[in-house]
């Protein structure tokens, strides 16, 4: 890693720390989309421009600043805005299937309780309601464990 990068950056994260308008804006902006080649050259250019010694800012270079950049984020344990916003549709989505399913579920129970199915009925509901329950809690876990083979590929640069 150029140094010169490592200590711009590293002053970076410290003025955003203290507080300085234009370090928090840097660092806004770099966590509002996910940080391809692309957005790192432009976001450099325009926040970090003598950054580098060799003012280099080829691919190699580049991928070093974005594990640099990911690593800073989890060891602050900030979580890019980008992230977030894509984290809590998921979340909104997954609840209003769940919501869905229990409405299914209490009209199908009121269903076949005003024509008096029984017994046999409501164990049928209380079996799809539990499997419905545990379709969703799957794809939840599924999504972090995602997230978290996300992070340890990041971590290990297999990504």
């Amino acid at each position: 890693m150029d140094p010169r990068l490592t200590e711009t950056w590293l002053r970076m994260l410290a003025d955003g720390v203290r507080g300085t308008e234009d370090a928090r804006r840097a660092l806004e902006s770099l966590g509002a989309a996910p940080p391809s080649q692309t957005n790192l050259s432009s976001w450099m250019g325009n926040w970090m421009p003598n950054a580098s010694s060799a003012g280099r800012r080829d691919e190699e270079s580049l991928e070093e600043f974005r594990r640099m950049v990911m690593e800073s984020w989890k060891g602050l344990g900030v979580v890019p805005r980008y992230e977030y916003l894509r984290l809590l549709e998921r979340s909104e989505e997954l609840k209003k299937r769940l919501e869905e399913a229990e409405e299914t579920v209490r009209n199908l129970r009121d269903l076949l309780g005003s024509k008096g199915t029984g017994e046999e009925a409501t164990k049928v509901l209380d079996s799809w309601d539990k499997m419905t329950r545990e379709a969703l809690n799957a794809q939840a876990e599924l999504t972090r464990t995602w997230m978290d083979t996300l992070g340890s590929r990041e971590k290990d640069g297999t990504e």
